[in-house]
């Protein structure tokens, strides 16, 4: 959990299977299906704050690229509840063996 050594620290990471997992919040990473709104006050700083955040991203993840390991997005809308597990399982799992090569 937490590797630090890798870019954008995934919150897990399967050395095994080079997949890198990031849980990351809706809000705070700018989900692209809630679309969360940005506070109505102070908007000039939240703007600049949660784009410097999805940069920080896009930048770790092309370097995992680079690395040659396998980033996995969880979003927070899909752990509230009623979360599937089971299909949440099978998603990681396929994502394991993909990055596997099968």
């Amino acid at each position: 959990m937490h590797l630090r050594a890798l870019p954008g620290v995934p919150d897990f990471f399967f050395q095994a299977s080079k997949l890198a997992i990031f849980v990351d919040g809706c809000f705070w990473h700018r989900c692209p299906i809630c679309n969360r709104r940005l506070p109505k006050t102070h908007k000039q700083y939240w703007s600049n704050k949660l784009r410097g955040n999805v940069d920080r991203r896009v930048a770790a993840l092309t370097a995992l690229r680079k690395m040659q390991i396998k980033a996995l997005t969880i979003w927070e809308h899909e752990l509230q509840q009623p979360c599937d597990v089971i299909k949440m399982v099978d998603r990681i799992a396929g994502s394991v063996g993909k990055s596997q090569g099968g």
